[in-house]
């Protein structure tokens, strides 16, 4: 964690606030740790290493949770296409393979994935010019695991929505009896 939000950028980004309790909740956290960048490493299976680098944190969870907004809608690219390019502003990250030792650098592109546009990993290894998406090149099992893991991914991010939600809430009782109010 480093790089802190100026105040003037977090004057701004409590326009997070009005999205919804998740990123009241989330600006709350934001507003008590204040970083806008950080590291990550995701292990899949033990055997799938994602080193994240979080270049902007607040950036990140905005595209992303528009993105999420939009999931089941049918969204043109153009919708899309901004979110995309917002998530890889915000996120660099590598992926190793650790039972072979191949490695590829990551990008955040639009991609069709179950027939509609949607933020997409794609990967390039070494010795190739273009990124490629993740989610073309997996097997029918694959996909089927690509979906078993990210509904892996709903029971955390409710707890999570739930734990920003009750920052939100604790915000809002403070406020309403804090004695300095007015002062």
């Amino acid at each position: 964690m480093g790089n802190p939000y100026s105040d003037a950028e977090m004057e701004q980004l409590k326009e997070l606030r009005a999205k919804g309790s998740f990123y009241a909740g989330f600006y709350e956290v934001l507003r008590l740790f204040n970083s806008r960048s950080g590291k990550a490493q995701l292990v899949v299976m033990e055997d799938l290493v994602f080193n994240i680098d979080v270049k902007d944190i607040a950036l990140a969870t905005s595209a992303m949770g528009s993105a999420v907004q939009l999931h089941g809608t049918q969204p043109a690219k153009a919708d899309i296409e901004p979110l995309s390019e917002q998530l890889d502003k915000a996120l660099s990250f590598t992926v190793e393979q650790r039972s072979n030792g191949i490695s590829a650098e990551g990008k955040i592109v639009t991609a069709i994935i179950e027939g509609a546009y949607q933020p997409a990993l794609a990967l390039r290894f070494k010795g190739e010019s273009d990124y490629q998406v993740m989610y073309d090149n997996l097997s029918s099992t694959d996909r089927a695991n690509y979906q078993s893991l990210l509904k892996s991914f709903d029971a955390p991010g409710r707890q999570l929505d739930k734990l920003f939600q009750a920052f939100d809430k604790k915000r809002k009782e403070f406020e309403e009896v804090n004695p300095f109010k007015g002062l």
